[in-house]
């Protein structure tokens, strides 16, 4: 009976083994350029983009990341895809895995400039405009970027509003596509208040009820607001943004806040 015990025994645990051996190594492991690994199941490898399943989490949210960012796949059989924009194999010293996270992140296309627009609600005291911007922005490493701006809101309820301002956004990378910011900035708003003449008529004779008048001046501005990035492509960017505009003075009670929405070519 023991021996009998034994067979039945000894071919289980085999089994058991061999199973439990198997299911650890029944992953897929992507090496990002910056030697970061992560354990993986591949759904696709596309043109520029790989859509993958965390390990242990089948079931779970379906990610994705830019190709570029990839240095090799190494797939549960053993096989292994090295991608041809990995020119360099990643480094495993701290300063090779910071040269390579900050080309990741702070220049997908490859450079650290990028140009956009924005359309532009602003609102203030009883004021409410719509307006557009242009703007210039520089990402001087992983974490920080530059944004200089001009905006311009066309005449409306008598008033014309313009701003030129400079931004320092604190990037906060959430996911392979989308960031997140705090923002603050100085800069320069200029205004013109154009009050039209209000004149009536009276058995003929026309009377001034209020004469028309111009006021235009400029102020400096403090800028406090945050907002999001949302990676289209390796270049194209999807933006977004809330300001609030403190300065002194009445002037539509010293604040406006701005709501942005706009995109980002980076070169």
């Amino acid at each position: 009976m023991k021996n009998c015990s034994f067979r039945l025994k000894f071919p289980v645990l085999f089994a058991t083994i061999y199973f439990s051996s198997a299911l650890l190594h029944a992953q897929d492991i992507i090496v990002r350029n910056n030697a970061e690994e992560i354990q993986a199941k591949i759904e696709e490898v596309g043109i520029s983009e790989i859509r993958y399943k965390r390990f242990g989490n089948e079931t779970g949210p379906t990610f994705t990341m830019l190709k570029s960012d990839v240095y090799m796949i190494i797939y549960e059989n053993g096989t292994r895809d090295v991608f041809e924009r990995a020119q360099n194999r990643p480094q495993q010293s701290q300063q090779g895995r910071n040269t390579a996270q900050n080309t990741n992140n702070a220049a997908a296309g490859g450079s650290k400039l990028a140009i956009g627009g924005n359309l532009i609600l602003g609102a203030g005291g009883s004021y409410t405009h719509i307006g557009g911007g242009a703007k210039f922005l520089y990402y001087a490493g992983d974490k920080f970027r530059l944004a200089g701006e001009f905006d311009f809101f066309p005449k409306q309820d008598m008033m014309t509003w313009w701003d030129v301002s400079l931004y320092g956004h604190y990037m906060l990378q959430r996911t392979d596509r989308f960031a997140v910011y705090p923002s603050l900035g100085l800069g320069v708003i200029g205004y013109k208040l154009e009050v039209d003449e209000i004149v009536t008529t009276i058995m003929g004779q026309r009377i001034v009820i209020s004469e028309g008048y111009t006021e235009s001046g400029s102020i400096f501005a403090f800028s406090l607001g945050g907002g999001f990035d949302y990676s289209l492509s390796s270049n194209w960017i999807i933006n977004g943004e809330v300001r609030f505009k403190l300065f002194s003075g009445d002037l539509v009670g010293g604040y406006r806040t701005n709501i942005c929405a706009g995109l980002i070519y980076r070169f």
